[in-house]
C-alpha cells in the first residue's frame, strides 16, 4: 500500500509539473517585445502577432524576429512613417486604422512581403514625382484595399487625383509578382486601363460595388493570365462585342470566370450581342447568369426579366443583330424605307407629264438615228459623178 501511495504521488507531482511548465511556456509564448501594448498577443510558435484595437496611435518598427504575420487593426494610426523592419514577415495587415498618409520608405524593410491589406484607411494618395510606397515590395502577390475611398479627393479640375495618385503609385512600382488586387466598394466611377497595365502577372481583379458604368477597351489586353474579374454591383448598362471578345481572348489561354451581378443592364438591340454570347460561350464561367435582369427597356415593359431568355424579337431588333450600338429597332427601319418609297412615288406622280414627254423627245431621237443609220445607198451614173467632180 504505501508503495501504491508513493507512485501514486510522484506521478500527480510530474503531471503537475508539466502542466505548470506547459501553462508557464503558453504565457510566456503570448509575451510581445518591450515597447508593445499589453493588449497584443504575439505567439512564437505560430509566428503570429496580433494588436486588435490595442489603442496604437503608431506602429511599432521593432517587429519580432519570428513573425511571419503581423495583423494590427481597429487602431488610431493617421500616419505609417515607418520604417517597418523584418525579413521573416510575409502577411501584414492594417485594416481599418484610420491610416491617412502611409510614407515612401514605410515597408522598404519587409522585402518578402507577400500579402497587405490595407482596407478600411481613407489613404490619400498624390500624383506627384517619387515613387510608392509599394516600390520595394517586389514578391507581393495580393494588395487589397477595399473601402479605401479611391473614386473620392477631386481636385480642381475635375480629375480624380486619389485614383490617379494609385494608377501612379502602382506603375511606379511595377509589381510583377502581383496576382490579385482589391479595389471594391470605393466608389470608383472610371476604370483607367493604365492601372492594369502596371499589373503583368495579375489573376484576380475585384472591382465590385463601385459605380463603374462601362468596361473600357483594351482593358486588359496586358494582362493575359487573368482568371477572375468581379464587376458586381456596378452600374454597367450593356456588354459591348469588344468587351466580349477581351473575355474570349482571355478564355483562349485557361478558364476565365466574369461576375457582372446586380448591374442595371439597358435592354436594346445593343444588348442583344452579350446575350448570344451568354449562350455560346465556352471556357467561361458567367456567374450568377440567371440573374441578370432588365432594369429599364426600349420596347416595353421588359424591366425586370431575366435577360438571358431574352431573343432579339422582344427587344424590337432584327434576329441578326449582334449589338454593335446599333439602338434603332427593326420596324423603325422598316417605316424608313417605305416612307422613302412613297416620296420618291409621290415624286414621279407629280412630275409623269415631263417624265413622259421626256421619254417620248428620247425615243423619238432613237428612231431618227435608226432610220438614218439603216437608208440604202443609190449609186450614181458615171457621167454624173464627172460632172459633179468637175
Amino acid at each position: 500500500m504505501a508503495v501504491c501511495t508513493l507512485l501514486t504521488h510522484t506521478l500527480v507531482f510530474v503531471v503537475s509539473k508539466e502542466l505548470f511548465l506547459t501553462h508557464a511556456a503558453s504565457a510566456s509564448d503570448r509575451l510581445c517585445p518591450p515597447g508593445w501594448p499589453k493588449r497584443c498577443e504575439c505567439s512564437e510558435s505560430t509566428g503570429t502577432v496580433q494588436c486588435n484595437k490595442a489603442g496604437l496611435t503608431t506602429v511599432p518598427s521593432s517587429i519580432p524576429p519570428y513573425a511571419t504575420s503581423l495583423t494590427i487593426t481597429g487602431n488610431s494610426i493617421p500616419v505609417i512613417s515607418g520604417p517597418m523592419n523584418s525579413s521573416s514577415l510575409l502577411d501584414l495587415n492594417l485594416a481599418n486604422n484610420k491610416i491617412q498618409v502611409i510614407k515612401n520608405s514605410s515597408f522598404d524593410l519587409l522585402p518578402f512581403l507577400r500579402q497587405l491589406n490595407l482596407d478600411g484607411n481613407p489613404i490619400k494618395f498624390v500624383s506627384r514625382n517619387g515613387r510608392g510606397f509599394i516600390y520595394n515590395l517586389h514578391f507581393l502577390r495580393e494588395l487589397s484595399m477595399t473601402g479605401c475611398g479611391l473614386g473620392e479627393g477631386t481636385s480642381a479640375r475635375g480629375n480624380r487625383s486619389n485614383l490617379q495618385g494609385l494608377v501612379y503609385t502602382l506603375t511606379k512600382s511595377k509589381l510583377g509578382s502581383l496576382k490579385k488586387l482589391r479595389l471594391m466598394n470605393n466608389r470608383l466611377s472610371i476604370l483607367p486601363v493604365a492601372l492594369l497595365d502596371a499589373l503583368p502577372s495579375l489573376e484576380a481583379l475585384y472591382l465590385g460595388n463601385n459605380t463603374i458604368s462601362e468596361i473600357p477597351k483594351n482593358l486588359f489586353l496586358k494582362t493575359p493570365d487573368l482568371r477572375v474579374i468581379d464587376l458586381s454591383f456596378n452600374r454597367i448598362r450593356t456588354v459591348s462585342i469588344e468587351t466580349t471578345d477581351q473575355f474570349d481572348k482571355l478564355a483562349s489561354r485557361h478558364s476565365i470566370k466574369v461576375n457582372l451581378t446586380s448591374n442595371p443592364f439597358y435592354c436594346d438591340c445593343a444588348l442583344v450581342g452579350f446575350i448570344s454570347w451568354m449562350h455560346q460561350t465556352r471556357n467561361i464561367t458567367i456567374v450568377n447568369n440567371v440573374t441578370y435582369k432588365c432594369t429599364a427597356s426600349q420596347s416595353g415593359p421588359l424591366s425586370g426579366r431575366s435577360i438571358i431568355n431574352l431573343i432579339p424579337k422582344y427587344l424590337g431588333c432584327s434576329s441578326t443583330s449582334r449589338g454593335t450600338g446599333l439602338r434603332l429597332p427593326y420596324a423603325g427601319l422598316v417605316v424608313i424605307v417605305v416612307v422613302l418609297s412613297l416620296l420618291v412615288m409621290t415624286v414621279m406622280y407629280l412630275n409623269r407629264r415631263g417624265i413622259a414627254r421626256h421619254c417620248t423627245e428620247l425615243q423619238n431621237a432613237r428612231k431618227g438615228r435608226v432610220e438614218e443609220r439603216d437608208r440604202p445607198c443609190v449609186a450614181l451614173p458615171y457621167s454624173e459623178v464627172t460632172s459633179t467632180i468637175s
